[in-house]
């Protein structure tokens, strides 16, 4: 029977299996010394000699039982103006806090305020910061309070060689924005709940790397995969070398580094699949499934398009009358595919397409199970209506085929082939 519209796209790749591991949260380190205020006393002055607190350009400061987020205690800000304008009016630690070198870390300056009156200026914008070398400042954008609730206030800084001072360290500022017109109680905000913080981790991309590894006939061959790590404002202000890596399960001739990421095969490994997940504070990407092959590069990476597949040099050839070039046009992972249109012959029953040229490395009658996958796709979104797909294994010297049943090919996704 003579075929049209037979033309299709293969691909040998991996099945991606996602897998959620959420071990328990990593304890962190709070930089800002009671910022809940709850070893002080109602009616106590925060700002004075000797407290850890001090003002940031003008205000009182006065700790209060009256209004708080959470615990005992708040303390109500009220700002007295000022010529200066743009920076934070509120208050800061009077000395350095406990961050001693510049280690590239991000940070995290957290504090809840509320504006004091129900009626406050329609300017009042809260600001915050934490001053730095000479008294410069590295500050936040403005940001609007809420009048019936707590205001969450964040904001995400760097300790690097550029603004960091052995000396002088760094000192949290958290108050409203500076501006000369701001005096009084329609400009009074309430504070709690202060702290600063190493930033954390909050989702990890699925690791990037080979999905598929070729088991060596003898040593190791190794891979490395990478990841990136996001905060919980969806932004990369976090450490990106915190990472571990580990295995899902664990599989015999089959390792990770867990520093590095670096994926280890030897030659004693089985074909299966490894789950490889990437983690960091107490948060785990999605596992990667990579298989553990005994086809070397049946996703066709190490390939160019417009590549012949049946080139001399290939380890791949034709089955019947076919030809087969390597395209990025269409592709089902990774950067190609290839893309198989067989010519008429006058055989029927078998497999038309491509085949490997030598042996894969299973070297003994061990009775135990294979699975070959690929996926398979029609180049045509109107296929021979008779077209279906069909995969095997040649063996004993080529001369038998174990083989597949025919199976329906799907014109619009690609379809799954095992045997």
């Amino acid at each position: 029977m003579k075929f049209k519209k037979m033309t299709a796209f293969v691909a040998m790749l991996l099945v991606l299996t996602l897998v959620t591991v959420i071990p328990a949260a990593a304890a962190t380190e709070d930089f800002v010394t009671d910022g809940g205020f709850e070893t002080w006393t109602a009616g106590d002055n925060l700002i004075g000699s000797g407290s850890y607190w001090a003002k940031r350009s003008q205000c009182t400061a006065v700790v209060t039982n009256a209004e708080k987020r959470s615990g005992s205690n708040g303390v109500l800000m009220t700002p007295i103006a000022s010529t200066s304008s743009g920076g934070v009016e509120g208050i800061a630690t009077s000395t350095k806090v406990g961050i001693t070198q510049a280690d590239d870390e991000w940070y995290l300056l957290e504090a809840y305020l509320k504006p004091a009156s129900q009626t406050p200026d329609a300017n009042l914008k809260g600001k915050m910061g934490v001053r730095y070398k000479n008294g410069l400042l590295l500050q936040s954008a403005d940001f609007s309070l809420s009048t019936t609730d707590w205001t969450r206030a964040t904001y995400v800084f760097q300790a690097n060689s550029s603004n960091f001072d052995a000396t002088q360290g760094y000192r949290p500022v958290i108050g409203i924005r500076q501006d000369g017109t701001f005096d009084g109680d329609n400009s009074a905000v309430y504070i709690d709940d202060v702290s600063l913080t190493v930033v954390q981790a909050a989702r990890l991309d699925t690791p990037a790397g080979s999905e598929t590894i070729t088991i060596p006939a003898s040593g190791s061959v190794t891979e490395s995969y990478t990841t990136t790590v996001y905060n919980e404002f969806d932004e990369t202000k976090v450490s990106q070398s915190r990472v571990t890596w580990s295995l899902q399960e664990a599989k015999e001739g089959v390792s990770i580094d867990a520093q590095s990421g670096v994926l280890t095969v030897s030659s004693t490994a089985t074909a299966g699949t490894v789950n490889i997940i990437a983690s960091q504070d107490g948060v785990s990407s999605q596992a990667l499934s990579v298989i553990v092959n005994y086809v070397p590069d049946g996703g066709f990476e190490t390939w160019t398009s417009g590549d012949n597949l049946y080139a001399t040099e290939s380890i791949w050839a034709k089955r019947s009358q076919s030809t087969a070039f390597v395209t990025n046009a269409e592709k089902r992972n990774g950067n190609n595919s290839v893309l198989m249109t067989p010519i008429a012959s006058t055989t029927s029953g078998g497999v038309e397409g491509i085949s490997m040229k030598t042996k894969v490395e299973i070297n003994s009658a061990d009775d135990d199970w294979y699975i070959l996958n690929a996926y398979v796709k029609p180049a045509s979104q109107t296929p021979d209506e008779n077209l279906k797909g069909k995969i095997g294994i040649r063996c004993k010297d080529g001369g038998l085929l174990l083989q597949s049943p025919d199976f329906e090919l799907n014109s619009d996704s690609w379809t799954r082939a095992h045997l």
